[in-house]
């Protein structure tokens, strides 16, 4: 009886003290499986700072690249100022008007350095006096280097679709021939990939231009 009422004595208090036995109770089953775990917590933990350690250096590694490609751009945009001079579209104009026998007009920069003016072979100048073919060929030549280039040095390595609307508009076949000559340069570059133009659209009703555009030799 006495080993009963001090069993019994025993459970009263324990559900007297409900709360704090199932404290103990619920320390007592994560003290049991954290043993049974502590290898696999070890692990865990290991493999955890591994990882942590490699999102550390890929962050370092990606500032590092952000920091080298902001550098580069600023490069790239110091050397796209110099690509803008108006200077290689001179020469390059003046080079293509040598390169046919064309002497009806050549280009030359004005006294500002920024921009262009026409010139006749004795210098006078000849915005004024341009025929209307004239002025096409200009345009379309002005055109043709800025394929090459840009107005802007924020523009220049921007890939192109090209589109000719009719370039020959008013020109005499010595022009057309070298209109003509010049695009069939860009549909090689394109074909080859070299540049930043990747397709050329020509539209025309000018069966001569049709036909001496397209001709692969």
């Amino acid at each position: 009886m006495e080993a009963a009422n001090k069993l019994i004595n025993e459970h009263n208090q324990m559900v007297a003290n409900i709360t704090t036995e199932r404290s103990k109770l619920t320390a007592q089953v994560w003290k049991f499986v954290l043993g049974e775990l502590k290898s696999d917590l070890s692990s865990y933990q290991a493999e955890r700072n591994s990882l942590d350690k490699a999102i550390k250096s890929l962050t370092e590694q990606i500032s590092t690249a952000t920091e080298d490609s902001r550098k580069k751009e600023l490069e790239i945009r110091e050397l796209e100022k110099q690509m803008t001079s108006v200077q290689p579209t001179i020469d390059g104009i003046n080079a293509i008007l040598t390169c046919f026998g064309f002497q009806g007009f050549s280009v030359a920069k004005t006294a500002n350095g920024s921009n262009y003016k026409l010139i006749r072979a004795d210098g006078s100048e000849a915005h004024q006096t341009l025929s209307e073919g004239e002025r096409t060929f200009v345009t379309f030549l002005y055109f043709y280097h800025l394929l090459k280039g840009s107005d802007s040095e924020s523009g220049v390595t921007n890939d192109r679709i090209i589109v000719f609307d009719d370039p020959v508009s008013s020109l005499d076949s010595d022009i057309l021939f070298i209109v003509s000559s010049l695009i069939k340069e860009l549909f090689d570059e394109v074909r080859a990939g070299t540049g930043h133009i990747k397709q050329v659209f020509v539209l025309t009703h000018n069966v001569y231009f049709h036909k001496e555009v397209t001709f692969n030799p």
